[in-house]
């Protein structure tokens, strides 16, 4: 926060060090201990809910670090002043159980997690089966065998051919991630990639694309690379459309939960938690592992309209739980159901609304919507 002086009276507003100033209501100064929500510094809180949450963190920030290329522009719907890593974590935190000792999160261990690397407006590719060297997914193919002696040409007519929701010049984003270490606090995340774009006039062999060992059959397996006894994949999909890049939601399916299992078991967050140390005096504070946790605070996302030109109308945003209706903003909690429609003003009409729905009556929130009104006058 910043300092402001009022230059009348010199009076101080706001933080300064491990202070904040104010002016009560009788104009009278006063200075008081600055709330200090981080881990660090004397006046720091740490009690037993905090660190839980700090020590489920280190493992999506290591996730984060290893992945940011990948998700520089994985989140379509983001808003637009929620940063990716912001908007990875919104996405993630939710899903989080593992917790890492701090020493161990500090040398970059990571656990892999069934978590979020992208969110689109694309149909999402889902997986059918877990097998023992690799997830299949559905997408449909009439080739029988290994793509690598195949070209992409002859790959990309056959997808084409089979699943209608790809189209030219779209791309496949394959990921596959392992997890290893011959040491619990030395497990690592492993990544390949294979990506390859749709083209029916390509001769490129497939096989010359970086971990590109891909069966087709019975739908389409992803072959892991590396090694680990842990593994995960996804089929991120994606499309250019006028300079804006639409992508699928793409979560990542593991063979094995024993990892996850094994850190978010009550001894291993006992013991990250007393990594990052715990107030002695908040030891019985509600969300102690002795105590109910208290009711969670959920995540809030800011549902908005953006409307050209701005008198043509506006966007109605129904919140289904409680039936409260809001016009071209609402700030409402992560998982709410909302309705939303354009109305138009008198001599105009709304021509498009962006992203569009297939069920405009029931979307599900999973993080801040940006809504895109266009119309014009009668």
């Amino acid at each position: 926060m910043a300092v402001t002086r009022n230059n009348l009276s010199m009076k101080m507003n706001g933080k300064v060090g491990a202070y904040s100033f104010y002016t009560s209501t009788g104009g009278r100064q006063v200075a008081r201990i600055a709330n200090n929500s981080s881990n660090y510094g004397e006046t720091a809180k740490r009690t037993v809910a905090m660190q839980t949450r700090r020590s489920r963190w280190g493992n999506l920030v290591s996730f984060y670090s290893a992945n940011k290329d990948l998700m520089a522009r994985a989140y379509e719907r983001k808003g637009a002043n929620l940063s990716d890593y912001n908007r990875f974590m919104q996405l993630n935190i939710p899903l989080a159980t593992v917790s890492l000792v701090k020493d161990d999160f500090m040398r970059g261990m990571a656990i892999l997690q069934e978590y979020v690397i992208a969110d689109g407006s694309l149909p999402t590719i889902d997986v059918a089966e877990v097998q023992e060297d690799g997830c299949v997914f559905n997408l449909l193919t009439k080739i029988d065998g290994e793509f690598a002696d195949k070209t992409i040409g002859q790959i990309s007519v056959d997808l084409l051919d089979n699943n209608p929701q790809l189209q030219q010049g779209d791309q496949l984003t394959f990921v596959s991630y392992t997890n290893a270490g011959t040491t619990p606090s030395t497990i690592r995340i492993y990544r390949h990639l294979c990506e390859m774009t749709i083209d029916t006039k390509s001769a490129v062999s497939f096989g010359t694309l970086k971990y590109a060992n891909i069966i087709a059959g019975n739908g389409l397996k992803v072959v892991i690379a590396g090694q680990g006894d842990v593994f995960g994949q996804a089929i991120i999909h994606s499309r250019s459309v006028g300079g804006s890049l639409l992508v699928s939601r793409a979560k990542i399916t593991l063979n094995s939960d024993t990892l996850v299992r094994q850190f978010s078991a009550p001894e291993a967050v006992k013991k990250a938690i007393d990594s990052y140390g715990v107030d002695a005096d908040k030891l019985l504070e509600p969300g102690s592992s002795e105590q109910p946790r208290p009711t969670h605070m959920p995540e809030m996302a800011t549902i908005s309209a953006v409307i050209n030109p701005p008198e043509c109308g506006r966007l109605k945003i129904t919140d289904n739980a409680t039936g409260a209706i809001f016009y071209n903003q609402a700030s409402l909690p992560i998982g709410s159901s909302i309705a939303v429609t354009s109305v138009a003003s008198a001599g105009y009409r709304v021509t498009d609304m962006q992203p569009s729905y297939s069920d405009p009556e029931n979307i599900d929130v999973v993080g801040d919507i940006t809504f895109t009104l266009t119309g014009q006058a009668q």
